[in-house]
Protein backbone atom coordinates (compact mmCIF):
# COMPACT_ATOMS: atom_id res chain seq x y z
CA UNK A 1 0.00 0.00 0.00
CA UNK A 2 1.04 3.58 -0.54
CA UNK A 3 1.61 5.58 2.64
CA UNK A 4 -0.18 8.84 3.43
CA UNK A 5 1.53 10.52 6.38
CA UNK A 6 -0.96 12.35 8.59
CA UNK A 7 0.53 15.51 10.07
CA UNK A 8 -0.29 14.56 13.65
CA UNK A 9 1.79 12.94 16.38
CA UNK A 10 -0.66 10.64 18.16
CA UNK A 11 1.77 8.97 20.57
CA UNK A 12 0.35 5.58 19.64
CA UNK A 13 0.68 3.09 16.81
CA UNK A 14 -2.51 3.32 14.73
CA UNK A 15 -3.04 2.55 11.04
CA UNK A 16 -5.83 4.32 9.19
CA UNK A 17 -7.54 2.62 6.25
CA UNK A 18 -10.25 3.79 3.89
CA UNK A 19 -13.52 2.00 4.64
CA UNK A 20 -13.58 0.48 1.12
CA UNK A 21 -10.05 -0.90 1.55
CA UNK A 22 -10.94 -2.27 4.97
CA UNK A 23 -14.04 -3.95 3.55
CA UNK A 24 -12.03 -5.52 0.74
CA UNK A 25 -9.55 -6.91 3.27
CA UNK A 26 -12.22 -8.00 5.74
CA UNK A 27 -10.85 -5.69 8.43
CA UNK A 28 -12.82 -4.05 11.24
CA UNK A 29 -11.88 -1.27 13.70
CA UNK A 30 -9.25 -2.48 16.24
CA UNK A 31 -8.23 -5.42 14.07
CA UNK A 32 -4.46 -5.58 13.78
CA UNK A 33 -2.22 -5.25 10.76
CA UNK A 34 1.48 -5.92 10.33
CA UNK A 35 3.23 -3.09 8.50
CA UNK A 36 6.71 -3.70 7.13
CA UNK A 37 9.12 -1.64 5.07
CA UNK A 38 11.89 -2.66 2.70
CA UNK A 39 14.60 -2.11 5.32
CA UNK A 40 12.96 -4.86 7.43
CA UNK A 41 11.45 -2.49 9.98
CA UNK A 42 8.07 -3.75 11.15
CA UNK A 43 5.31 -2.72 13.53
CA UNK A 44 1.91 -4.10 14.53
CA UNK A 45 -0.90 -1.55 14.67
CA UNK A 46 -4.63 -1.56 15.39
CA UNK A 47 -6.80 -0.35 12.51
CA UNK A 48 -8.92 2.79 12.51
CA UNK A 49 -11.31 3.25 9.57
CA UNK A 50 -12.14 6.49 7.77
CA UNK A 51 -14.08 7.51 4.68
CA UNK A 52 -12.16 10.71 4.01
CA UNK A 53 -8.66 10.97 5.54
CA UNK A 54 -7.07 8.32 3.30
CA UNK A 55 -7.96 7.07 -0.16
CA UNK A 56 -8.65 3.52 -1.24
CA UNK A 57 -5.52 1.33 -1.19
CA UNK A 58 -3.67 3.89 0.93
CA UNK A 59 -2.63 3.45 4.54
CA UNK A 60 -2.57 6.49 6.79
CA UNK A 61 0.22 6.71 9.37
CA UNK A 62 0.73 9.40 11.96
CA UNK A 63 4.08 11.22 11.87
CA UNK A 64 5.53 9.36 14.86
CA UNK A 65 4.58 5.96 13.38
CA UNK A 66 6.15 6.90 10.03
CA UNK A 67 9.28 7.90 11.90
CA UNK A 68 9.37 4.53 13.67
CA UNK A 69 9.30 2.81 10.28
CA UNK A 70 11.75 5.31 8.77
CA UNK A 71 9.51 5.99 5.79
CA UNK A 72 8.57 9.07 3.77
CA UNK A 73 5.23 10.07 2.27
CA UNK A 74 4.09 8.05 -0.75
CA UNK A 75 6.43 5.20 0.21
CA UNK A 76 5.19 1.67 -0.35
CA UNK A 77 4.76 -0.71 2.59
CA UNK A 78 3.59 -4.28 2.97
CA UNK A 79 0.38 -4.64 4.97
CA UNK A 80 -0.99 -7.96 6.20
CA UNK A 81 -3.56 -9.13 8.71
CA UNK A 82 -2.04 -9.84 12.12
CA UNK A 83 -3.77 -12.18 14.60
CA UNK A 84 -4.18 -11.22 18.22
CA UNK A 85 -1.10 -12.01 20.35
CA UNK A 86 -1.20 -15.03 22.67
CA UNK A 87 -0.73 -12.63 25.56
CA UNK A 88 -4.35 -11.47 25.13
CA UNK A 89 -5.44 -14.96 26.26
CA UNK A 90 -3.20 -14.61 29.32
CA UNK A 91 -4.71 -11.21 30.13
CA UNK A 92 -8.21 -12.74 30.04
CA UNK A 93 -6.93 -15.51 32.28
CA UNK A 94 -5.72 -12.95 34.82
CA UNK A 95 -9.05 -11.11 34.62
CA UNK A 96 -10.65 -14.42 35.66
CA UNK A 97 -8.44 -14.43 38.76
CA UNK A 98 -6.13 -17.23 37.62
CA UNK A 99 -2.39 -17.37 38.19
CA UNK A 100 0.01 -16.53 35.35
CA UNK A 101 3.12 -18.57 34.62
CA UNK A 102 6.55 -17.06 33.89
CA UNK A 103 6.14 -17.80 30.18
CA UNK A 104 2.77 -16.02 30.08
CA UNK A 105 4.23 -13.05 31.94
CA UNK A 106 7.17 -12.93 29.55
CA UNK A 107 4.85 -12.87 26.53
CA UNK A 108 2.83 -10.01 28.02
CA UNK A 109 5.95 -7.94 28.73
CA UNK A 110 7.40 -8.62 25.28
CA UNK A 111 4.13 -7.61 23.57
CA UNK A 112 3.90 -4.43 25.64
CA UNK A 113 7.44 -3.36 24.78
CA UNK A 114 6.85 -4.19 21.09
CA UNK A 115 3.57 -2.21 20.96
CA UNK A 116 1.66 -5.35 20.00
CA UNK A 117 -1.11 -4.70 22.53
CA UNK A 118 -3.83 -2.11 22.11
CA UNK A 119 -4.59 0.49 24.77
CA UNK A 120 -7.76 -1.44 25.66
CA UNK A 121 -5.74 -4.63 26.23
CA UNK A 122 -3.16 -2.75 28.29
CA UNK A 123 -5.94 -1.28 30.42
CA UNK A 124 -7.45 -4.75 30.82
CA UNK A 125 -4.11 -6.12 32.06
CA UNK A 126 -3.68 -3.29 34.58
CA UNK A 127 -7.26 -3.76 35.77
CA UNK A 128 -6.73 -7.52 36.12
CA UNK A 129 -3.63 -6.99 38.26
CA UNK A 130 -5.33 -4.26 40.30
CA UNK A 131 -8.36 -6.46 41.00
CA UNK A 132 -6.63 -9.81 41.52
CA UNK A 133 -3.09 -8.83 42.46
CA UNK A 134 0.13 -10.81 42.03
CA UNK A 135 1.23 -13.54 44.40
CA UNK A 136 4.95 -13.87 45.20
CA UNK A 137 5.65 -16.21 42.26
CA UNK A 138 3.96 -13.84 39.81
CA UNK A 139 5.87 -10.88 41.23
CA UNK A 140 9.15 -12.74 40.71
CA UNK A 141 8.06 -13.77 37.20
CA UNK A 142 7.15 -10.19 36.25
CA UNK A 143 10.47 -8.90 37.61
CA UNK A 144 12.44 -11.52 35.66
CA UNK A 145 10.43 -10.83 32.50
CA UNK A 146 11.16 -7.10 32.75
CA UNK A 147 14.87 -7.80 33.26
CA UNK A 148 15.01 -10.17 30.27
CA UNK A 149 13.19 -7.76 27.99
CA UNK A 150 15.24 -4.69 28.86
CA UNK A 151 18.79 -3.74 28.00
CA UNK A 152 21.30 -4.71 30.66
CA UNK A 153 24.75 -3.43 31.62
CA UNK A 154 27.31 -5.97 32.81
CA UNK A 155 29.76 -5.08 35.60
CA UNK A 156 32.74 -7.29 36.41
CA UNK A 157 33.02 -6.04 39.97
CA UNK A 158 30.99 -7.93 42.58
CA UNK A 159 28.86 -7.64 44.61
CA UNK A 160 26.53 -5.17 42.94
CA UNK A 161 23.85 -3.66 45.17
CA UNK A 162 20.80 -1.55 44.48
CA UNK A 163 18.28 0.59 46.26
CA UNK A 164 14.88 1.45 44.89
CA UNK A 165 11.82 3.17 46.31
CA UNK A 166 8.45 4.30 44.98
CA UNK A 167 9.46 7.93 45.34
CA UNK A 168 7.59 10.97 46.56
CA UNK A 169 6.72 9.48 49.93
CA UNK A 170 9.75 9.84 52.18
CA UNK A 171 11.93 12.68 51.01
CA UNK A 172 15.37 12.19 49.53
CA UNK A 173 16.19 8.62 50.62
CA UNK A 174 18.43 7.96 47.63
CA UNK A 175 20.65 10.94 48.36
CA UNK A 176 21.32 9.65 51.87
CA UNK A 177 21.57 5.88 51.34
CA UNK A 178 23.57 5.67 48.10
CA UNK A 179 26.65 7.64 49.28
CA UNK A 180 26.77 5.62 52.51
CA UNK A 181 26.69 2.28 50.68
CA UNK A 182 29.17 3.47 48.03
CA UNK A 183 31.53 4.80 50.74
CA UNK A 184 31.50 1.32 52.29
CA UNK A 185 33.11 0.01 49.09
CA UNK A 186 30.13 -1.51 47.31
CA UNK A 187 29.37 -0.99 43.63
CA UNK A 188 26.02 0.79 43.42
CA UNK A 189 25.01 1.99 39.95
CA UNK A 190 22.03 4.31 40.29
CA UNK A 191 19.64 6.03 37.95
CA UNK A 192 17.40 8.77 39.29
CA UNK A 193 14.27 10.45 37.99
CA UNK A 194 13.40 14.04 37.25
CA UNK A 195 10.14 15.61 38.45
CA UNK A 196 8.02 12.46 38.26
CA UNK A 197 6.54 12.03 41.73
CA UNK A 198 7.13 15.60 42.92
CA UNK A 199 8.17 18.99 41.60
CA UNK A 200 11.81 17.90 41.92
CA UNK A 201 13.08 14.37 41.42
CA UNK A 202 16.26 13.01 43.00
CA UNK A 203 18.38 14.12 40.02
CA UNK A 204 16.98 17.66 40.27
CA UNK A 205 17.64 17.84 44.02
CA UNK A 206 21.18 16.50 43.64
CA UNK A 207 21.99 19.18 41.06
CA UNK A 208 21.12 21.85 43.62
CA UNK A 209 23.92 20.49 45.86
CA UNK A 210 26.32 19.55 43.08
CA UNK A 211 25.57 21.51 39.87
Amino acid sequence: MRVRIIDIEAGKTIAMLNERTAKDLGLFPLDRVRISHKDAREIHAPVDITDSMVKKNEIGLFKDVARMLNIKKKSMVNVSLCPKPNSVISIKKKLDGKKLSFQEMREIVADISSNHLSEIELAAFMSAVYINGFDLDETVSMTKALIEDGEKIGFEEKPIVDKHSVGGTNGRTTMVIVPIIAAAGYLMPKTSSRSITSAAGTADSMEVLAP
